[in-house]
């Protein structure tokens, strides 16, 4: 699933997660931008990655895992920012451009107005809702704002308050009740929306679509979003949803925002109630927690898989081994570390390969070792 622009068999990968997001936001996210290695175990040989300077350190233990594990990779990396990038991609004409958001340094490296427009766009909850709206796309009862002042009254409770543009869960909030809510409320500093709480036993998903080497548009995964509270905690696949009923609702959207120059790989945060009801809630116009994942899944070929995040009390990778624990390629079943470098902040990302009962027992064992 990668993101291949001009068609380019090779790409220079550069995943800074910073830029998508307010600076605010970012602060409740630990690692960040170490985030930006989680694309190594989905780049491919031949690629040019770019890593934050941070990162370095872990990067040997990180190549070598992948080596035992046999998951190919990249095997040319260069400590930067969006420069080396720049410097990079004038010095490779022929790789395209592998990026997490394509902002305003990606469209100034490798101009393509459009789908920078697009993803801007599509950045903001609020804008999102609006789309859908035009489109004829069911939403959750949602109203929008750009300033508190706006706010009328109180909504029938309970209700999730969201910053148009947030990150990982961060700038949600569940109100139960009117006086929740107005404190809330008047926390809020830039655009935001109230939406409807949806029903228990709401599923919510993960839908990927991405623009293929040959320039047309695909489906991506569907997966199951892990959630703690409001925040993304890991994916699972496959889904027991019918896709074709998701697809109906998404690929609208998704068809909208690839004739209006959206590129790359994004996804659509949808709800599916009880009733089966179908309620497209946000879109990510960049990769996201799940695109890494489902990479790793296709390149090593497994079909049961989810993903955790992991407190790692060790810090250090200096004398930790996963031992039995590591991916088997004989029986597809196993461990890999794919955001490895936020280790020293004290948190893993993990991808558990195989069915609900042996994910189960690996998780319990990497919480025994690693947390």
């Amino acid at each position: 699933m990668q993101n291949q622009d001009n068609g380019q068999d090779s790409n220079v990968v550069f995943h800074n997660v910073i830029t998508s997001y307010p600076p605010s936001e970012l602060k409740g996210l630990r690692g960040v931008p170490n985030y930006a290695a989680r694309v190594v175990a989905a780049s491919k040989p031949g690629d040019v990655v770019i890593l934050p300077p941070s990162t370095m350190p872990y990067l040997g233990w990180a190549r070598g895992h992948f080596e035992e594990v046999g998951l190919r990779t990249a095997t040319e990396f260069h400590p930067g920012d969006s420069h080396t990038m720049a410097f990079l991609l004038g010095k490779l004409p022929n790789h395209g451009l592998d990026v997490f958001f394509f902002d305003e340094a990606c469209h100034k490296a490798r101009p393509h107005q459009k789908w920078l427009q697009q993803a801007e766009y599509l950045n903001s909850k609020n804008n999102f809702i609006q789309l859908c709206e035009v489109l004829g796309v069911e939403t959750p009862e949602t109203t929008i704002y750009n300033k508190v002042e706006e706010v009328k009254g109180f909504p029938e409770m309970p209700v999730y308050v969201k910053k148009a543009v947030s990150a990982s869960g961060f700038g949600v909030w569940r109100c139960e009740t009117d006086e929740q809510f107005q404190n809330i409320v008047m926390l809020q500093e830039a655009p935001f929306q109230v939406q409807e709480a949806l029903p228990i036993g709401t599923q919510f998903l993960n839908v990927q679509y991405r623009v293929a080497s040959s320039g047309q548009l695909e489906h991506g995964p569907v997966t199951l979003q892990i959630l703690k509270g409001n925040s993304h905690d890991g994916n699972s696949f496959p889904v027991l949803c019918d896709k074709h009923d998701i697809w109906r609702s998404t690929d609208i959207l998704a068809r909208h925002a690839f004739e209006s120059g959206m590129s790359g790989v994004w996804a659509y945060d949808v709800a599916v109630t009880t009733t089966g009801q179908v309620l497209p809630i946000e879109c990510n116009p960049r990769y996201n927690g799940a695109s890494y994942y489902s990479i790793v899944a296709e390149k090593l070929g497994v079909q049961e898989w989810e993903s955790r995040n992991l407190d790692f009390r060790a810090r250090t990778y200096e004398g930790f081994k996963l031992g039995e624990l590591s991916y088997n390629s004989n029986n597809g079943l196993g461990v890999v570390f794919v955001n490895w470098a936020c280790a020293g902040e004290g948190m893993i990302g993990v991808f558990l390969a195989g069915p609900p009962a042996t994910r189960a027992e690996y998780l319990e064992e990497l919480k025994a070792r690693v947390s």
